[in-house]
């Protein structure tokens, strides 16, 4: 991979800092300032969108597209940050970055940064002919329905990597399925060497996997190979990934509180409201149905996968040649409940 331009560099920078420039949009100070929630940022960044621009951001919320999610690079119903001005970007990410924690934000920057590493190991020809190819900028912003303090209404952000989808009932967000990937998953040279978004999810999952007795690895590690990737990806439901492995009453009191670590670095990405929506449901899962499995080398550096697979959420991660996907899926994923 050649190492980045300084001024690719420095444009990804930009965007990822937020770097506001231009004119304010009308109505959307107090989203930009941050002071405001989910819907108040929703509301200011709604106030920025022109006629034309609300008739392709602002979908109805029983629209069937609202069900429809994808982590691969390409067109999505609703707005690209590409398509909107310079000046509402930051207003769209105000309001992505409500929905997130501090963890989580930094993760959706660290994807953005990775897609401009990609970009940049284009061909000029390959850029030239395709220019939304890896386009840090290439992430749709969907409304679907009015965004208001009663009632409900939804919200997705996707692209390269990255999927999040929330609904908000009551001022209340909810948040799942959710998918964040990494390519490559650790920067192996130029400026950006070392970079690794993701790593926690490795670190906790492989700590616990480390510490299994010879007896709990024949049961818990199920292959030495990694699948070709993740189970419950788009089009999939829970029940298309089995629960295998070891469950909790299986680990020692040590063993299950890092299990529950592995599980918090997913649930801590999300704003406070939304993680202890996903996180409830795991803490109050039977112990005896939630079960733990990996795949492919303990060894640091190699390719892996493990699944977290309880009765009403499952966790997937899978890295297989430095490229990670993982995804939080939930037992009544979109819904208002």
């Amino acid at each position: 991979m050649r190492a980045l331009r300084p001024v690719r560099i420095a444009l990804t920078a930009g965007l990822l800092a937020l770097a506001l420039a231009g004119d304010r949009p009308a109505g959307a100070e107090e989203a930009r300032s941050g002071k405001q929630g989910l819907v108040g940022r929703a509301q200011g960044y709604l106030a920025t969108l022109t006629p034309a621009q609300r008739q392709v951001g602002v979908l109805p919320f029983e629209h069937p597209n609202r069900r429809v999610w994808t982590f691969l690079p390409g067109r999505r119903l609703g707005l690209s940050l590409r398509e909107l001005k310079p000046a509402q970007r930051p207003v769209a990410l105000e309001m992505v970055k409500a929905v997130l924690s501090e963890k989580g934000w930094a993760k959706v920057q660290g994807i953005f940064t990775l897609e401009a590493v990609l970009q940049e190991g284009l061909s000029a020809a390959r850029r030239r002919r395709d220019s939304s190819w890896r386009d840090p900028l290439g992430y749709y912003v969907t409304l679907f329905g009015t965004p208001a303090a009663k009632g409900t209404w939804g919200l997705r952000v996707g692209g390269h990597h990255l999927s999040l989808n929330v609904t908000v009932v009551d001022g209340r967000a909810r948040c799942a399925p959710f998918f964040f990937g990494a390519n490559p998953a650790r920067v192996t040279r130029g400026p950006r060497k070392g970079f690794a978004p993701l790593a926690d999810q490795e670190r906790e999952a492989r700590t616990l996997a480390a510490s299994f007795t010879d007896a709990q690895r024949k049961k818990g590690v199920l292959s030495s190979r990694v699948p070709g990737g993740i189970f419950l990806g788009p089009g999939r439901a829970m029940r298309d990934a089995k629960p295998a492995g070891l469950s909790l009453m299986d680990l020692r009191e040590s063993q299950i509180a890092q299990f529950w670590k592995i599980v918090a670095t997913y649930a801590d990405m999300l704003e406070p409201t939304a993680r202890a929506h996903v996180l409830t449901k795991a803490e109050q899962s039977d112990p005896r149905q939630v079960y733990f499995t990996w795949m492919g080398s303990i060894e640091s550096g190699r390719d892996h996968y493990y699944r977290i697979r309880g009765p009403s959420f499952a966790i997937e991660y899978h890295n297989r040649g430095n490229h990670i996907h993982s995804v939080w899926r939930d037992a009544t994923d979109f819904s208002a409940r």
